[in-house]
C-alpha cells in the first residue's frame, strides 16, 4: 500500500476510474477505497507475571499513525473524494 499511495501518489485510482466500465476493475477500485490504515502496534516486553503482583491498572495510549501512514490516509481521502465526485457528475 505504501508504494501505491505514497510513491505513486494514488495514480492507480485515476487509471481504475478510467476503466470503471469493467466490473473486475471497478471491484478493485472499491476494495482500494475500503482500505483502512491502522497504527502499527507496539509490542511490549513480556514476562511471566502469573501472580500479577506488579500489575498496574494503567491504560496504554493508543498507538499513533506514523507520518507515512498519515500521508497514506490523506491520499486515500483525496482519491475517495475524486471517485465520488466523478460518479456524481
Amino acid at each position: 500500500m505504501t508504494y501505491l499511495l505514497i510513491e505513486q501518489n494514488g495514480k492507480i485510482f485515476n487509471a481504475l476510474l478510467d476503466k470503471l466500465q469493467h466490473h473486475s476493475l471497478a471491484m478493485i477500485l472499491i476494495k482500494l477505497l475500503e482500505v483502512q490504515i491502522q497504527p502499527e502496534s507496539r509490542k511490549k516486553e513480556s514476562w511471566d507475571g502469573s501472580d500479577n503482583s506488579d500489575f498496574e491498572d494503567k491504560e496504554e495510549a493508543e498507538p499513533e499513525l506514523t507520518i507515512e501512514q498519515k500521508l497514506m490516509v490523506q491520499v486515500l481521502k483525496d482519491k475517495t473524494n475524486m471517485v465520488v465526485n466523478f460518479l456524481i457528475d
